[in-house]
């Protein structure tokens, strides 16, 4: 036996063994995990997550990720790696990138630098959550909100929200003589005439106590001496995860 020859061979043994060893647990990882240099953009090592059977040879990242033949230029959604290469620092920003079937998914990348002698970026980990389902969340609850402002803008009835004190957090708008600035934060039952403020306050207050829904009819002195009669009918505002009460919806004419 030659020990020169065996050496070399069964270094040879370990770092096969060894590469085995991390490729199993990169591709253990779920979500797209990638080493890239910073300097090219050549993806290095990346996860089967990542490359999903795609990588032939020198790959860049923009190649990889978004089937595209530069660099990311986008305002709306920058590079990760030319934000990295910036500051020097990790990031974790929202891109876009081109899924297995072609098609576009909103990711979170997670960027971390790797600085050498000099210190300056020599490669950037990446990795990528999908977070397409939240952004289709979003865009929903912004469509169903747009809906509900407009509703509420157009109604001639006031619509006002309150907390658990009792104190207004929203209003429409504002009776005579008052603002809607003027009216957040303040309790409701102050606005009324004096001699219905604790009947009022004692009605919201059950409604907060046992979410069951009510009325009740006030009347607003307004400054120029005017007399505004309103009927206002006070439901629960419910946290659809566990119902709890967190307020009061009132709707008032």
């Amino acid at each position: 036996m030659n020990p020169e020859k065996e050496l070399p061979q069964e270094i040879g043994a370990q770092l096969r063994t060894k590469n085995l060893f991390l490729k199993n647990i990169l591709d253990a990882i779920a979500h797209p995990f990638c080493v890239i240099n910073a300097q090219n953009y050549i993806v290095e090592i990346a996860n089967s997550a990542a490359y999903r059977g795609r990588m032939r040879g020198d790959v860049t990242c923009y190649q990889l990720l978004h089937e595209s033949e530069q660099p990311c230029s986008l305002d709306e959604y920058p590079c990760p790696l030319q934000e990295i290469k910036k500051t020097k620092k990790p990031v974790i920003m929202e891109h876009l990138h081109v899924n297995s079937e072609g098609e576009f998914q909103f990711v979170e990348v997670h960027g971390f630098p790797i600085l050498d002698a000099a210190g300056n970026v020599a490669h950037v980990i990446e990795y990528t959550l999908d977070i397409t389902q939240r952004k289709q969340y979003e865009e929903a609850l912004c469509e169903s909100e747009a809906i509900w402002r407009s509703l509420v803008d157009t109604s001639p009835d006031h619509i006002i929200m309150l907390d658990t004190d009792l104190d207004i957090q929203f209003a429409n708008f504002a009776s005579q003589g008052l603002t809607v600035d003027e009216l957040i934060g303040t309790p409701l039952y102050t606005y009324v005439d004096e001699h219905q403020q604790e009947k009022v306050k004692r009605i919201l207050e059950s409604v907060l106590r046992t979410g069951e829904p009510s009325q009740y009819e006030t009347v607003y002195h307004s400054p120029d001496g005017n007399d505004i009669y309103y009927e206002t009918y006070v439901a629960a505002r419910r946290l659809a995860e566990n119902n709890e009460i967190v307020g009061l919806t009132l709707n008032s004419r």
